[in-house]
């Protein structure tokens, strides 16, 4: 067991120098297939943003994600894993059993590639309660970036991790970049990019 809880860790906001399907309509998000459910750690949720339809999947219990031997962007801090896969190839060499939950890999499995973008955000030291919440998403020119939280003001004890699947449509394009922000319980917030292999961090009064 490690030491670091979320509520010792976003309380400090310290120590992080490294942290979508089918037709329109009534369907979980472009690029894939199926009918949206809340999202409570088991199904994808669409999300509004900035002009752009996107689904997203939290849930816990991963295992802990490192950087792939595969040829899509990704950044692999010291507490956070954060991936961009933009072709089916990309999909099928991510390690998708060490999600373990196959509604995450049927998420990345209903992807159409040739219209939408999915995004990894990992965080390797979480509570299992909350999931991470997508809040904001858009393509702007060749990068994907979202912005995601966790919501309330409290988690539990435990040590697991917290995973987030962002679908994104794409409309063709194929972006080269993906950048994740992620705002703790306790104030502050914590950035990261495929770009950059540092971690820009503030903290919150």
């Amino acid at each position: 067991m490690h030491g670091r809880t979320r509520r010792g860790f976003l309380g400090l906001g310290v120590g992080v120098a490294t942290a979508l399907a089918g037709c329109l309509g009534d369907s979980a998000g472009p690029g894939g297939t199926g009918t949206p459910t809340p999202n409570d750690g088991t199904g994808a949720t669409d999300t509004p943003d900035r002009g752009n339809s996107a689904a997203s999947l939290a849930f816990n219990g991963a295992d802990r994600l490192h950087r792939v031997d595969a040829p899509f962007p990704q950044h692999d801090g010291e507490d956070h894993y954060l991936a961009l896969l933009t072709e089916s190839d990309h999909a099928a060499a991510f390690p998708t059993e060490r999600f373990q939950s196959g509604d995450a890999s049927a998420f990345l499995g209903e992807t159409d590639f040739s219209r939408a973008a999915v995004v990894v955000v990992h965080d390797r030291w979480s509570s299992s309660v909350p999931d991470l919440e997508l809040r904001d998403v858009a393509v702007e020119g060749s990068t994907v970036s979202l912005t995601s939280e966790y919501p309330g003001e409290g988690g539990t004890d435990d040590v697991t991790t917290d995973t987030m699947l962002v679908r994104v449509r794409t409309d063709g394009a194929s972006p080269t970049a993906a950048e994740a922000t992620i705002h703790p319980q306790y104030g502050g917030s914590i950035h990261l990019s495929t770009e950059d292999e540092d971690v820009t961090a503030t903290v919150g009064d």
